[in-house]
Formats: structure tokens, sequence, C-alpha cells
């Protein structure tokens, strides 16, 4: 280490909000034992020389609960705010650590401004962000923080995962070019307190991380820190600082690190399959998202400036956006990594007939317990939501005039066939569609634009049925075997089930044999299978746990594109205590397809652009693109986020695969986790999976179900138009009068957005996506044109600025 001229230390415990205890009970630590004791090593350590009393770094929504909760006393939050202002307290610039590719943009961004909040209070911005545990993020990380003014990203991965095969030390480039120094430590949280022999740089960072919840160091353990680096490291200086401090260091230098290896792929969340233990929380949020956006825009308008007498700075929007930002962060909450108690210290596992005798007793009711814990911070983003809602009008209705887009629209909406069809078959200008309902699947399904069929009929599984698995410890040993980086004993529990069935096999069975109805409405015609029965495949009469299962099919419309509606109903699910999955198989006759995936950010290619040692089997995403020349069939997730390839994905692992097989598979909910997640689900579900055949390339972005684009909202058409972004968010400025409105490029194409002005914009500003102005847009008069830029996959904020009355 010849070069090697400072040592920052950074101390942090990992915060799991959930795991050692219920999230209250969490907080309850933090903001009591825990602080009490960080105060007492800080007391302990006042007088040593400048830069070697400890700090303590916190993510920024723990700090600000310690900082500002009714439920935290006010000396604890006096002593805290002493030392944020004494520079001993920190917060790195992420929340918490959170399952990335599951949240939306925007419930990313508004955790920013989590840290933003902080920073306006402390005069100080962190530039530095922390994800823990978690192996793996999506592709968008990076372009958020560069894009926020963070510097340098630490991922810590959990010490028995596999882990992305990536460089210690890299420029991590999202999906619109921005590049963030990140540093990702393999096998444990933190760092080494010295670098390795090989390491190039002047400084190394030293992550002195304690585990899950556990707090600070002892004295005795500064010590033993200090001496170690300074007998490792003779003459180098240490400082016990920020995350940030890092970056910092070396860009004093910023040569060094011109040789730095640049990684241009998606990282992708091998524990991703958790959130399918919450089908029924996971499709409440995916709604909840595109109704906050759609009440926020209507509070927009509701009093636009110069809109009948409307007042200049969207008083409506300003009384609403404390409901919207709060339940933003209830949905930031679910988002967060924890999702449940850690099993092994809570449950002692029972299998067989005992299980439901041991749901009654305290440990087991404690466990679902944590589980509605986690579901509650949907019921309180919904309750606020509905607060919000309250406090808007309805829109006044639009004249019913014909349009040319409604003339375009009639000449593609479904013409249903004749009702003389066989009552298996639903036929339309657009499909001609057949379900077998003994086998439980489509048997055809034809794109009359292009004469193809989409059913592969030498597939062993019904397309679009419903398929249930059942996992044996065999499927668990290998899969731990293949994906264990250290086979510690809490691995074996955390990652299997301790005390599995020795015996048990891994079935497969499909619901069979339905009742068919073809029901026609005003709506347009169902076929209705119902009352199917899980068969088991192959010989034998394995036991199945107890459940009904209807499928609807129908044919629509989503924007100009026809599409196939499958809605998927299960009734009186039996919880049992074996690891299980449900996913719905479409098997498609073509050759050698490409895919794509509309992920959280980002559109990608499974084949190249995600990182060897990442998820190569299971993706959280909008919709699944499938293609082979003109040909193009997507999968569209309205419910459940998930998808496999070639494979549902569920308890494999391999670091280097590629998928092949044109098998899409639609998850609806799994049990594959073995602690910190639900370990069954019961009771009554519904999914939602449409298919939309022969897309075209340009139009891939425009596929999520729920967010709107700007032209669905007129109001903002007088100053944005022609764009080909989505609205993320309009909300007005919340540190001065105008309007902040964001807006994603969600295609991956190169491409502009124009503003005119109109008659009350004063001044437009780019802005960072803490909503710091950049630049401002002169323009020579009111109906001047500005035309804005947008690279793929970029995240545009705006700041409007308006004419104001004189006072």
């Amino acid at each position: 280490m010849p070069d090697l001229r400072k040592v920052v230390v950074v101390f942090k415990t990992h915060f799991d909000l959930g795991f050692t205890g219920l999230p209250d009970e969490v907080m309850r630590q933090y903001t009591g034992p825990m602080f009490d004791a960080v105060r007492r090593v800080m007391a302990a350590t006042e007088n040593e020389p400048e830069g070697l009393g400890y700090s303590w770094t916190l993510p920024a929504w723990p700090l600000r609960f310690l900082l500002s909760d009714p439920s935290v006393g006010e000396e604890s939050q006096e002593a805290a705010r002493r030392l944020v202002e004494e520079g001993r307290l920190h917060w790195h610039a992420w929340p918490f650590t959170t399952h990335t590719a599951f949240c939306s943009l925007e419930e990313l961004v508004r955790g920013l401004h989590i840290s933003r909040g902080l920073s306006e209070e402390f005069g100080r911005w962190p530039t530095a962000a922390k994800q823990t545990d978690v192996p793996g993020h999506t592709w968008i990380l990076p372009t958020l923080l560069a894009r926020a003014g963070v510097k340098f990203l630490h991922l810590g991965a959990n010490p028995g995962s596999h882990t992305p095969h990536v460089p210690r030390l890299f420029w991590w480039e999202g999906p619109d070019g921005s590049r963030l120094l990140t540093y990702y430590s393999p096998g444990g949280y933190g760092t080494p307190l010295l670098p390795p022999d090989d390491w190039p740089l002047d400084t190394w960072l030293a992550v002195a991380h304690t585990i899950d919840n556990e707090g600070p160091h002892s004295p005795e353990e500064l010590a033993r820190i200090r001496r170690t680096i300074e007998e490792g490291a003779p003459g180098v200086e240490v400082l016990f600082g920020q995350l940030g401090d890092f970056a910092e260091s070396l860009l004093e230098r910023p040569e060094q690190l011109e040789g730095l290896p640049v990684v241009s792929q998606d990282l992708a969340d091998t524990w991703i399959h958790g959130i399918g233990t919450y089908p029924r929380e996971v499709s409440r949020v995916r709604e909840l998202r595109g109704k906050l956006l759609d009440l926020e825009m209507a509070a927009v308008a509701y009093d636009w400036p110069g809109v009948e007498g409307s007042p200049d700075d969207f008083p409506l929007a300003r009384a609403v956006a404390p409901l919207i930002d709060a339940a933003y962060e209830q949905l930031l909450l679910f988002g967060e990594h924890t999702w449940g108690l850690d099993v092994k210290s809570t449950i002692k596992r029972v299998f067989g007939e005992g299980f439901e005798v041991a749901r009654q007793t305290e440990p087991y009711r404690r466990l679902e317990e944590s589980w509605r814990a986690k579901a509650a911070y949907v019921d309180r983003a919904e309750e606020l939501y509905e607060q919000a809602a309250r406090l808007v009008p309805e829109p006044k209705p639009a004249p019913q005039e014909e349009t040319e887009l409604d003339k375009v629209l009639a000449g593609i909406r479904p013409i249903v066939a004749a009702e003389s069809t066989p009552d298996n078959v639903l036929e339309d200008n657009s499909f001609r569609l057949e379900v077998d309902p003994a086998s439980g699947g489509i048997v055809s399904l034809v794109d009359k634009n292009t004469g193809h069929e989409w059913v592969d009929s030498s597939a062993s599984e019904p397309f679009g049925g419903y398929r249930y698995d059942i996992y044996s410890i065999s499927d668990i040993a290998e899969f731990m075997r293949a994906y264990g980086l250290f086979l510690q004993d809490w691995f074996v529990h955390d990652f299997g089930k301790q005390g599995y069935p020795e015996d048990s096999q891994h079935i497969t069975a499909y619901a069979r044999d339905f009742a068919l109805e073809k029901v026609h409405s005003e709506q347009g015609t169902i076929l209705r299978l119902t009352g199917g029965r899980l068969r088991a495949v192959g010989s034998g009469n394995p036991i199945l746990p107890e459940q009904s299962v209807s499928i609807e099919i129908s044919v629509g419309v989503a924007g100009f594109q026809p599409q196939v509606d499958l809605v998927y109903r299960v009734e009186g699910k039996e919880a049992i205590p074996l690891a299980e999955s449900t996913v719905v198989p479409f098997p498609m006759s073509i050759r050698s397809p490409t895919f794509l995936l509309g992920q959280t950010g980002s559109v990608i290619d499974p084949a190249r652009d995600i990182v060897e040692g990442a998820n190569r089997y299971l993706w959280c995403a909008d919709w699944l693109y499938t293609s082979k020349g003109s040909l193009g069939m997507s999968v569209i997730a309205e419910d459940m986020p998930l998808f496999g390839l070639g494979d549902p994905g569920i308890y494999r692992f391999e670091p280097a695969r590629v998928p092949t097989e044109p098998v899409v598979y639609a998850h609806l909910s799994n049990t594959q986790w073995g602690t910190n997640f639900p370990q069954w689900l019961e009771g009554d579900f519904q999914w939602r999976v449409h298919l939309m055949p022969d897309i075209v390339r340009g139009r891939l972005g425009s596929m999520s179900p729920t967010t709107p684009v700007i032209s669905a909202h007129t109001v903002l058409q007088e100053v944005l138009h022609n764009s080909r972004g989505r609205v993320l968010s309009a909300h007005p400025r919340r540190d001065g009068h105008g309007l902040i409105v964001r807006i994603y490029e969600d295609r991956g194409a190169y491409g502009r957005m124009f503003v005119t002005p109109g008659t009350l914009v004063s001044a437009i500003w780019t802005c960072d996506l803490m909503e710091r102005p950049i630049e401002r847009f002169g323009f020579q008069d009111r109906q001047s044109e500005i035309n804005i830029p947008l690279t793929p996959h970029a995240i545009t904020t705006l700041l409007i600025e308006f004419d104001r009355p004189a006072s």
C-alpha cells in the first residue's frame, strides 16, 4: 500500500425495519436504548483528536424519525439535533434498503426527498448513499442517485448470497448514461479495515458495520480499530467520518479514477421472488400508484393559474400534497426490504398434521402479526389517499364531441363475431381464441393482423392455464448449493426451511376440468371457466391444498392496441407450510426469440443487460416482450410483476444462464423465502394478466398499466406537448411558488420535449431530482417553443413559474 494516504472509517449498523422485532419495537430500540448507547460512546470519545471522535451514520428515514416522530422524547430529539449540528451524527442520501426493482420511480424519488428535508434543515447535502443486505438492485439506481447530486454508492451484500460478478470499485452507468462511483462488498455489509495489497487508490473506505439493528461499537472496539489501521498502514491519516468523505478524498485526484471499469448493466435482485409472498398487497400498491398520480394531477388542474379566476399558486394542490407525500412514504415503507420477523428465532417449524395447532401458539401468532404489520403500510397509504381524494372536487365533464382520436379508436375497437361462434371460441376483428375447459387453457390464439398462431400446440403446459407447484427438500438443497456463498448455519435457516420433510416430492399440478360459460354483455363477451380443480402431473394422487380456480378471458383495447385480458380467481386457498408457487405459463410458437423486460426505470434484454451472477431466472417487471422479426407478443402484469423465462424460476439459480426458451411464466404467488416473508398463503386471491400481440418496439414504454402519459392530461398540454415522456409527478414547488413536473423518457430512445410557455408562464427551469433549479430556459415571447432533449430513460424535472398578481 505505498500510495495510501487516508483511511476513512464509517460506523453503521444494518437497519432492518422488522426482522429483529416488529417495526414499532425496532424504532423504540433505535430511538431509546440504541441511541443512548451511541451517545455514551460519543461522550467517551469527545476528547479524541479532531476526526477521531465517534461518529454514527444512519439512513435518512430512521434519522428523520429520531428527530421528529412524536413517539420520541423531547430530550432525545434535542440531543440528536445537537449531534447532527456538531457533525457527529450523519445520514446518507437513501432512506433505507429497498427492493429497488419493486418500487416505482416516483416512490424512489420521494425517498430521496427524505434526505432533502434533512439537508434543508441542517444545510448539508450528503454525497453518498448505501444499500445493505439485498444483493442486487435495478439499473435505474445510479441514474436516480447521480441526478440527485450523489457521487458515491456503497452496496454491502448479505454474506450468504451469491453476488453479481462486478469489480470491487467501478463506475455504474445507468440506462440514461449517468455514472456513479460504486463500491460492491460481496460477503458482508461493510469492508475490511485495511485495503488489499493490490488497492491502487490513495484512499480506502473501512465500513465498520454491525449486524441487524445491533447498535454502535464500544470505545474498546474503536481503540482496536485505530490500532489495527495504524499498525497495518503506518503514517496514514485516519478519519472517523461519513461515506461521502471517501469519494471526496478520491476526487481530490480525479485522474486516479480514469482507468476504473464501467458496468453498464442491471444487478438483478436474486431476492425479488419475495414480493410474491404478498399478492394482495402488491396488487393494491400497484393500483394506488396510478391513483395517487391521477389525484395529484386533478388537484393541479383544478386551480390552474388563469383558468376561471383560479389563484396563482395551486392552493388545492398544496392542501393535498402532505397527504399524497405521506401516502408515498407508506408505499416506500412497504418496499423496504424487511417483510416480517426472522422466522428461525421466532418459531420452531411444524409440518404435517400439527401445523394448524402450532398456528394457534404465541410464537406463530407473533410471526403472522409481523406480516400484518407489513400489510398495514398499504392500509395506511390507502387511507391517506382517501383523505386527499375527499378534498378534490370531481372534474367537470368534458364536452362529448367526437375527436380525431375517437375516430381512430373506433376503427380498432374489437368487433365481436356473431354469437354463432362455438361456446369455447372468442373472436373479433383482431383475434380468434379457443379454449379447452378440460385442460384449463387456451388451445389456439390467432392474431388476425399477422395470421400467426401463438399457442405452441406441442407444449406440455396449458397456454394461459393455472399452474401450482409444491417444492421438495431436494429443490431447496440444490438451490442452496448453487446460490450460497458461505453455507453458515443461519444461511441454511434463512434460505431453506429447517425441518422440511425429507420424503417430500416436487409436485406440479394444473387447474383442470372447468365448467365453461360464454357471457354476453354491453361490456363485451367473456369466456368464463369456473370450478377448476388441481390435478397433479404424473402418477399417484398427492394431497393438494384445497382451492377453487376460475379464469375469465375477454378482448379489449389498451390505448390503440387490442389485447387479450385474463383474470384468475382463487377461492378458499388452504394454508400449508411447504414451499409453493402459482404461475401462468405461456408457451409460444416462436423460434429463437429475443426478449425485453419493462422494469422500473429501464427496458432490458435479459440476454445482454444483466450482470453475470445476478438474477437470470426471475425479474420484477411490468411487461415481458417476446419477438422474432415482425412477430411480437407482450405479457403484461397488472397485479404481480414477476416473470420467469423458460422456467418459473423458483429455487433456481445459474450465474451465467441466458434464457432462450419461448415460454413466459407470469407469476401469481410463491413462498420460497425461509425467513422474513410470509411462509404460507391462504384465502381468496385475484390476478390480472394481459396479452398484447404485435407490439412495435417504439411503443413498448407505454405499456405500464399504472402511469398516465402527458397527453392524458390536457391541463399540461398548454405548456408541454408532443412529448414522448411519461409524467411521474406534478405538484407545487415545496420551497416557493411554481409547479414541479417530473417526466420519464420511457421508451429507451433519444427524443425531445417541446415546451410552449403560454400566456401565464414566466420562467421554466430544469432541476435535479432534489428539485433544485439548475438551468433557466430563456424565451423571446410567450409563444416561443423551447426544445428540451431527452436521453433514453432519463428523468427530467421541470420547475414552471407563473406570473403572479401584483400585491
